[in-house]
């Protein structure tokens, strides 16, 4: 419960700071960084907190997967929510969106059905992985890094898992 009180203290007031910048420049290309950019700053700051999440476990991804392995990782850590670029969600839909998943399945699929503002954050909320994949090969990042964006919600495979469970922990 606790982590969810700070992630509304993030959202309320998102700070990424030049020196998170500098190292964006370093870690993701041109194109990445466009992606990158073209989130809302509480994304970013999102972002960047699953990213440092990723980077926190270099060495064990490093040793069991590779080091192109964990550059993936870090640039889907930085982009998995791209496809939220489409359509800005506001605060009152994020804060629904997490509220949502502790409501009864009787209500859940009443608003889910509905087409209310509510409904449509669902949509919007459930389409960004795909919309994130598209605009990723838009700019020609590589497949695996699509497929981290595309799958990050629901993981097919260990890597998957471990941006999913980051994603989960920010």
């Amino acid at each position: 419960m606790f982590y969810r009180i700070k992630q509304l203290r993030s959202a309320l007031h998102p700070v990424v700071n030049e020196n998170e910048y500098s190292w964006l420049n370093a870690v993701l290309s041109e194109r990445e960084r466009q992606l990158f950019l073209k989130q809302t700053l509480t994304e970013q700051r999102h972002a960047l907190d699953v990213a440092r999440d990723i980077q926190e476990q270099s060495s064990l991804i490093e040793n069991g997967y590779g080091k192109e392995v964990y550059h993936n990782l870090l640039s889907g850590a930085l982009l998995h929510d791209c496809g939220k670029s489409v359509i800005h969600l506001l605060l009152w839909q994020r804060i629904f969106i997490v509220v949502f998943d502790y409501l009864p399945e009787r209500i859940k699929n009443i608003i889910r059905q509905s087409k209310s503002v509510f409904g449509k954050t669902l949509v919007i909320y459930t389409q960004h992985p795909a919309w994130g994949k598209r605009l990723a090969a838009r700019a020609g990042l590589s497949p695996e890094i699509q497929r981290l964006i595309h799958n990050h919600h629901t993981p097919q495979n260990s890597m998957e898992e471990i941006l999913h469970s980051a994603d989960n922990r920010h």
